[in-house]
């Protein structure tokens, strides 16, 4: 947005909703108590959702801010009164803080501060929405959450709505692909993330796990649309992961070593500048297979100790965001 958009009035009115914080001035405010689900937002349309904020959910007995944070807190977002929701994933994941153990990053319209999650993805709503959080654990939390959300006069013909699709999976690599979503109709992606894990020292600092080919097929494309031959370059990064590091679009968010060697490595990127549009579908297609040709001129060491060995086994964790 530039200055000039920025100093634009609108026809639209803004409102908040505040939950789960009943220490304050509305100490009637539901908790996040043990099985329990609290509304963080449910209000009629036409609107727009512009920022979600929460804080680290901590078990009661004090704001201990060392303490590991819950990671089982689940997010809902219902559009339009419809019975079984459009985003259901766990809180932390849907807001890039992957297993709430995400480095601190900014992406624009997602960032993880110290101590709370900020998530910036316009939701618009015709008719009405409606967002949850639940927790599923036996210990009663204390949190702070609000919602800013603008009444629109008018719903935009050709304004789109937020999903998430979220999956997860097994890889044999070098002789595996997955397929990370499958969008029909219309629509625009928006920002993605991937989480990925082998504990094999061939996976050292990311190695061989980047590998990989990201391969997005739109409107019934027989070869790539787009294709990355590397999930480092996807990300905005090469030559591997060095460290834990963003730029403002993309970002290494997390980079740990496992038991035997191998690593986990979290990677985010933010489309708002570069968004990746189709008008009939959109196939991603996440794959190591190229890998495994012998037609190639030279392979990687690593795909070549791991093809001895018939194989890495690894683990993927991947959630894309986009408006349809």
């Amino acid at each position: 947005m530039n200055a000039f958009d920025l100093a634009k009035l609108s026809d639209s009115v803004s409102h908040n909703a505040v939950s789960a914080w009943p220490y304050d001035k509305y100490p009637e405010t539901p908790r996040l108590t043990a099985h329990s689900v609290i509304t963080l937002l449910d209000t009629d349309g036409p609107g727009v959702v512009t920022c979600l904020h929460a804080t680290r959910f901590m078990p009661r007995g004090g704001l201990n801010f060392d303490r590991e944070p819950v990671n089982d807190l689940l997010v809902r977002v219902f559009y339009d009164h419809e019975p079984n929701p459009s985003v259901e994933m766990s809180w932390h994941d849907f807001v890039f803080d992957l297993g709430a153990k995400s480095g601190f990053f900014s992406l624009g319209s997602v960032s993880k501060v110290r101590r709370a999650n900020n998530f910036r993805l316009p939701m618009p709503f015709l008719k009405h929405i409606k967002i949850t959080l639940e927790n599923p654990t036996e210990s009663d939390m204390t949190g702070y959450a609000d919602v800013q959300w603008d009444r629109l006069p008018v719903f935009p013909d050709n304004m789109g709505y937020l999903y998430a699709e979220h999956r997860r999976g097994e890889l044999n690599v070098p002789h595996a692909s997955a397929e990370l979503c499958d969008i029909k109709g219309q629509g625009k992606i928006v920002g993605h993330w991937l989480l990925l894990s082998a504990d094999d020292p061939i996976c050292k600092n990311g190695e061989l796990l980047c590998e990989a080919n990201n391969e997005f097929y739109l409107d019934g494309a027989v070869s790539p649309s787009l294709e990355y031959l590397g999930t480092e370059d996807l990300y905005g990064f090469s030559w591997g992961f060095e460290q834990t590091e963003c730029d403002g679009a993309c970002a290494i968010i997390r980079k740990e070593e496992t038991q035997n060697g191998g690593s986990l490595i979290g990677l985010a990127r933010m489309r708002t500048a570069d968004a990746i549009s189709f008008q009939k579908d959109c196939r991603y297609l996440f794959t190591y297979e190229h890998e495994t040709n012998p037609a190639l001129p030279s392979l990687n060491p690593g795909v070549k100790r791991a093809l001895e060995q018939n194989g890495v086994k690894a683990s993927y964790e991947s959630c894309v965001y986009y408006y349809k």
